[in-house]
């Protein structure tokens, strides 16, 4: 939470401005933008047109399975996550980047910090990790090391499509993190009793 608050201080006071700029243009130079294009394309997709048919089918996959509290911590932490973003939102009023680079996905509103961002973390970054509780630990790893890529290129799209600052991305990662890991302590205050077990 810290680090969120010490970015979102410095978005603020426009201290990354230089570094956000920067941080476009090398986003702009990677290789093979015909190959990449639609790899990012498809990623930002994800965290958003598919993000919530994505997170009501793992909602629904873990009510089946016998979990259901789970199934609503789940539910309420992606949905309040949502919200969160959407007041930080309002209240920091962030433009998007404008002339420095060729937007090509819509966007509107506020910039910071970016809603594709910290919805990834919340709906991939969470989801994986209720589906792969109980689990061998070969199978969670790569799922989580999975998702984390997943996220990873979340970022990167909203940034190299023109949509977002760098400093954007940074700030709804951290705020993801730090919701989803407050949301996880309030849910799980125990380790003697793990909400999570698979029925």
């Amino acid at each position: 939470m810290a680090a969120f608050l010490a970015v979102t201080v410095g978005v603020e006071t426009g201290r990354f401005t230089a570094i956000d700029t920067a941080g476009i243009h090398l986003a702009r130079a990677l290789p093979a933008p015909t190959l990449v294009l639609p790899a990012l394309q498809a990623a930002s997709f994800l965290a958003a047109g598919a993000a919530i048919p994505i997170a009501l089918g793992i909602a629904l996959y873990l009510g089946a399975r016998g979990r259901r509290p789970t199934a609503w911590f789940y539910a309420a932490t992606c949905l309040s996550g949502w919200a969160a973003e959407l007041l930080i939102k309002e209240i920091v009023r962030h433009p998007r980047p404008i002339g420095i680079s060729p937007k090509l996905t819509a966007a509107g509103w506020y910039s910071y910090p970016s809603g594709h961002a910290m919805l990834s973390v919340l709906v991939f970054g969470l989801g994986v990790d209720l589906l792969t509780r109980g689990t061998t630990r070969g199978i969670r790893t790569l799922a989580l090391a999975a998702a984390v890529a997943l996220i990873a290129a979340v970022g990167l799209s909203r940034v190299y499509l023109g949509a977002h600052w760098p400093s954007d991305v940074v700030g709804a990662l951290l705020a993801g993190v730090a919701w989803t890991a407050g949301a996880v302590a309030f849910y799980e205050p125990s380790p003697s009793a793990p909400p999570y077990t698979v029925a």
